[in-house]
């Protein structure tokens, strides 16, 4: 299902910038050629990047990570959207339903990754609300900061970049170290739209870079700085 979900992910950078033969091959091939090494390399107790002991819980770097660096490259290959003149809408509690849907999903996401009932699930589960909450909260702080206007679409976004940048260590941080992973890598990913839609002028439609890759990046190094062993799964 892994394998399934992280090519979707990437369809964000090109909504209505591609055509479906198109995305079938790329859902066929970008697995095989990209998801299933990596996840290999990582996952398996023989792979190059598990024995020099990368740890990635629930797939910070094997999804997210993987599926940002995609969505950049398809935002540099595949030329922008024509701009329409016209008024343009969208359902803002469709939109809010939708991401409040993700967000419930990615606790058994994470918790999930876990493979038993135990402390480290409940431990995910708790790591992933908190750094989504305060993802969440920066994003709405530092957009009310630029544009006057308290979003409801910042708070989605936000909580977006929180959920991916704890993935990685969701089963392996203390609940204290996930607010400030949450609170540092959604911060970080805020300005990072600006960069890639302001400054690098990319067409990345649904911000996959900015809510995927750069917090998912961000978040599995800080694994390296908060990983709490009291967290690990005792041998019985």
């Amino acid at each position: 299902m892994f394998a399934l979900m992280v090519p979707v992910i990437v369809t964000g950078s090109w909504a209505e910038k591609m055509t479906f033969k198109a995305f079938l091959m790329f859902i066929v091939l970008w697995p095989i050629l990209v998801y299933y090494p990596i996840a290999h390399w990582i996952w398996n107790n023989d792979g190059f990047l598990n024995k020099m002991g990368v740890l990635d819980f629930a797939g910070g770097l094997v999804i997210h990570t993987t599926s940002g660096i995609a969505g950049l490259v398809v935002a540099l290959a595949i030329p922008r959207r024509k701009k329409n003149k016209g008024i343009s809408h969208h359902n803002l509690p469709l939109s809010i339903l939708g991401g409040s849907i993700v967000w419930a999903g990615w606790y058994s996401f994470n918790s999930g990754s876990a493979y038993h009932a135990n402390y480290q699930a409940a431990g995910a589960i708790l790591n992933t609300h908190l750094s989504a909450c305060c993802s969440a909260f920066c994003w709405v702080l530092l957009t009310y900061r630029k544009e006057k206007y308290w979003k409801m679409t910042a708070l989605i976004s936000g909580a977006f970049a929180g959920l991916a940048s704890i993935t990685a260590g969701s089963g392996f941080v203390s609940p204290w170290a996930s607010c400030f992973i949450g609170v540092l890598s959604g911060s970080v990913s805020w300005y990072a739209v600006i960069l890639i839609k302001d400054i690098l002028n990319l067409d990345d439609v649904l911000d996959v870079v900015s809510l995927q890759g750069v917090p998912g990046a961000f978040g599995t190094i800080l694994v390296a700085f908060f990983a709490d062993p009291e967290m690990f799964p005792k041998n019985p």
